[in-house]
């Protein structure tokens, strides 16, 4: 709740500004791109494709597309590693989930031993974690499924949404 109610301030924000004795107006301006970069910056949103397993057996499942935002962020000698998520699925089944995400690079970055970054060459695993860092996560979630009344769980490969 707090994350929203800061969003939602910081959206307003370049308005109030502009309250003096002008008239308001709602037109784009680098005010409001900026202030979008900076929201989108701090939920870090991702279109999720999520695999959601019933009765516990992943021949049970089905696929599904949704978005999700960051709540909370788990870090490590300042890297972003874990975060926390929720997420909706608009479909017509109305599902809600929730989970973990994991941060691929910096995962790698703080946990690979050291014999797996040197046999990496030092410009192909830049690009690559580039690559992985802007574009994708992957996580695991549960949810509840409001359709059939059911929990639903399974793994989640997201594509990230960013300026």
């Amino acid at each position: 709740m707090k994350k929203f109610l800061l969003a939602a301030l910081l959206l307003i924000s370049p308005v109030l500004a502009q309250a003096d004795d002008e008239e308001i107006t709602l037109e784009p301006t680098n005010k409001y791109v900026a202030t979008a970069k900076m929201v989108v910056d701090y939920f870090d949103p991702s279109i999720d494709q999520v695999y959601f397993m019933k009765n516990g057996s992943p021949s049970d499942g089905e696929w599904s597309t949704g978005l999700s935002a960051s709540i909370y962020t788990f870090d490590s000698q300042e890297l972003d590693l874990l975060s926390v998520r929720l997420g909706y699925i608009p479909e017509n089944e109305h599902r809600f989930y929730g989970g973990l995400e994991v941060d691929l690079k910096n995962a790698f970055k703080r946990y690979a031993p050291q014999s797996v970054k040197d046999k990496l060459s030092p410009e192909i695993a830049a690009k690559l974690w580039d690559a992985v860092d802007r574009y994708t996560t992957i996580g695991f979630m549960g949810g509840f499924d409001a359709e059939h009344r059911d929990t639903i769980w399974g793994p989640k490969f997201a594509a990230k949404i960013s300026f």
